[in-house]
């Protein structure tokens, strides 16, 4: 597919998504909505971590050399 084609099929899914929000909040409800926010967000919180870990390995080698 390419860098190209899957840049747009990214876009295309957005879209798809973005089109039918209204139709995705109905159906999942106040609740499954805030089930969802909850969720989202640790996922969140768990890649900016990931990125720190990784800053804090570049900048300091020394300290997550082993033994």
């Amino acid at each position: 597919l390419g860098e190209v084609g899957v840049i747009y099929v990214s876009v295309f899914i957005t879209w798809c998504c973005l089109r039918g929000a209204p139709y995705i909040a109905r159906w999942l409800g106040r609740t499954g909505i805030n089930v969802f926010t909850r969720i989202m967000g640790l996922i969140m919180a768990a890649i900016g971590v990931e990125f720190i870990a990784k800053g804090v390995q570049a900048l300091f080698p020394l300290l997550m050399r082993h033994g």
